[in-house]
């Protein structure tokens, strides 16, 4: 049996849609209720392990203090 882990991942990009964030935090909301943080760093974030999901589920992603 393999075990399927959801992990969500991306790239900021500040106002110029070029240069990456240098910092700042993703949040993750699931359906209106957070789930969690993660940093920033160097224009990369990661998410390596999401709540537990059945289908249907909104995934809200919010940047924070970015630069």
């Amino acid at each position: 049996t393999v075990e399927i882990v959801p992990i969500a991942y991306g790239t900021c990009k500040q106002a110029d849609n070029t240069t990456n964030c240098a910092n700042g935090t993703v949040r993750l909301f699931v359906d209106g209720v957070d789930a969690g943080s993660t940093a920033i760093t160097s224009g990369a974030w990661t998410f390596s392990a999401l709540p537990t999901m059945t289908g249907g589920e909104v995934l809200t992603f919010y940047v924070d203090g970015a630069l």
